[in-house]
């Protein structure tokens, strides 16, 4: 099923009000009918694993990165609900669009839907809109000079340096989960952790890579930690973020989905993972609960699970119901944190 604001992004091309020109450049968005057409002339970046590799098995090609530089007929940009990176993408859409590059960008109204035309037009762009399925497309032709707001937009949504109590700057990105932040549950997972991890481990949903950081950094037995998550910008930070404790370990980087099993990951003496509850707009119990069901599966005979969870979070059945034994270690700000042995 095709998001609604997604559905949106397509609509004057669906309608014949704007022609799907080539090249063109799709940023952030899910497949679309429309594009099956055109699909050797389109070029896609998601930071998504999930979406990214629907659009692989479709044969279309993905980039690794947003381009440098560029020269497409049509951007469509499906604009995400955070302001920074919202900005970010469509200064990114604008910059690689052709000079007669048509740009469209589309989001539900109360995810930034309402605030596209006004920052369209900042940026000096002649607008048209339409209002379908409680979100909003705009459209418009690049202006014929870069107008200099989009630098501000770029320097804002880019990668910034963030400063932990202990004076360690990690590397994050407008977002990214905790983007700004240190975050209260992960700090106190970390807090409640022995120094006693050992052996093969990993990290589910690193993010950019706070935990990871710390536990290398305390953990002289870990041998071989695996460092997974959905977003390709949180690898690309934790591989900077924990560059200097390292070592000799080795370290393995995956761009996956732990709703389900990852295939590339061996079995493994300890996870450490602050699971998403989140999904688009939506907090839904299911997610974070998939990601203990994966962790039993990638766990060895007595391999150990560390988690947090906020409070009100219904993990306790499944816990039960996946490992032999689970202990709650400590609440405290909200949070819990959780200790499961298979």
């Amino acid at each position: 099923m095709i998001d609604p604001a997604h559905e949106t992004l397509f609509y004057p091309i669906t309608e014949g009000l704007c022609p799907l020109r080539a090249p063109i450049l799709l940023i952030g968005g899910a497949w679309h009918p429309a594009l099956e057409s055109v699909k050797s002339a389109l070029d896609v970046w998601t930071p998504n694993a999930i979406t990214a590799q629907s659009f692989i098995q479709r044969g279309v090609k993905v980039l690794n990165a947003l381009p440098i530089e560029g020269a497409y007929a049509t951007v469509l940009i499906s604009i995400p609900k955070q302001v920074e990176e919202a900005q970010f993408w469509l200064a990114h859409g604008m910059t690689l669009a052709a000079k007669d590059g048509m740009i469209l960008a589309a989001a539900a109204n109360d995810a930034n839907g309402n605030r596209i035309e006004k920052w369209m037009k900042e940026a000096d762009m002649e607008t048209q809109s339409f209002s379908k399925n409680k979100a909003k497309i705009v459209m418009g032709a690049r202006p014929k000079a870069r107008p200099a707001i989009l630098s501000q937009w770029l320097d804002f949504g880019g990668i910034h340096g963030l400063q932990s109590d202990d004076d360690t700057t990690f590397l994050s990105q407008p977002g990214l989960f905790g983007w700004d932040r240190i975050d209260v549950g992960s700090a106190l997972l970390n807090d409640n952790l022995t120094s006693g991890l050992k052996g093969v481990g990993a990290d589910f949903g690193c993010g950019y890579g706070y935990l990871s950081r710390m536990i290398l950094a305390q953990n002289a037995g870990i041998k071989s930690l695996h460092l997974i998550d959905v977003d390709s910008r949180a690898l690309e930070c934790t591989k900077e973020n924990i560059k200097d404790v390292q070592g000799m370990r080795e370290i393995h980087f995956h761009w996956a989905d732990l709703s389900k099993p990852v295939a590339a990951i061996p079995p493994l003496d300890f996870i450490v993972m602050n699971p998403p509850f989140h999904s688009a707009k939506k907090a839904e119990n299911t997610l974070g609960q998939s990601f203990i069901v994966t962790a039993r599966h990638h766990l060895k005979k007595s391999g150990v699970l560390y988690m947090v969870a906020n409070i009100h979070l219904p993990y306790e059945d499944v816990l039960k119901k996946h490992f032999s034994k689970y202990e709650v270690i400590v609440i405290k700000d909200g949070f819990k944190v959780f200790r499961a042995v298979v």
